[in-house]
């Protein structure tokens, strides 16, 4: 829909049916490439939609997002997929930001280098509130897989859940620990509040 937002508040839509691919933007998204300045975003339901990049940043909502609000997503049937980093069924890169509320089910995230989750790729500075992953496959070729978050830097997590008809698969990492998590890959700073996870985690290191 946009290439950006700024201090936009967007709500009440439904997306069925859709594919973006590009090969030349960092940033790919159904709704918009890049969120910033207080963007809000509610009520906001996807439906078989696909989101490809053979760059960073894939998701439903934003590729990129920083201070924005998420309530009430849900995603449902869809993948995304990044031939580099930061895959999320929600956002692929967020920073300063709150996410409320948030289905995410029978849905694929995949980067290949790294930082895929379920709800957000790679997320510094927030919080999560009221997450379910249902039945979704999260992938990473080189580390930091988790079922709601790949990479998580100062994020609190509260009423989580990621359930055991869902994987967490991090293969072929580069590094001597594949960080790979239920709920998150690699945490740095941040909290856990009755969250669970009954997801399968494999990885072919520690």
């Amino acid at each position: 829909m946009f290439s950006n937002c700024d201090g936009a508040t967007i709500k009440n839509l439904t997306f069925k049916g859709i594919r973006v691919n590009s090969q030349s933007n960092p940033y790919q998204a159904i709704i918009t490439a890049k969120a910033d300045n207080g963007c809000v975003f509610e009520n906001i339901t996807f439906e078989n939609v696909h989101t490809f990049s053979d760059y960073d940043n894939v998701g439903a909502v934003a590729g990129w997002a920083h201070n924005c609000t998420f309530k009430d997503i849900t995603v449902r049937n869809s993948d995304f997929t990044t031939d580099d980093c930061n895959s999320g069924a929600v956002v692929g890169f967020a920073e300063g930001c709150t996410f409320v509320n948030i289905k995410v089910e029978n849905c694929e995230s995949t980067a290949y280098d790294g930082h895929a989750g379920g709800v957000v790729g790679r997320f510094h500075i927030g919080s999560c509130n009221g997450v379910e992953i249902l039945g979704c496959f999260i992938k990473t070729n080189y580390s930091f897989g988790g079922g709601v978050t790949g990479d998580s830097q100062t994020v609190n997590y509260y009423n989580c859940i990621v359930d055991d008809q869902s994987c967490v698969c991090v293969v072929g990492c580069l590094f001597d620990d594949a960080q790979a998590g239920g709920i998150v890959g690699r945490d740095n700073g941040g909290g856990f509040y009755n969250c669970i996870n009954s997801a399968l985690i494999a990885a072919d290191h520690s």
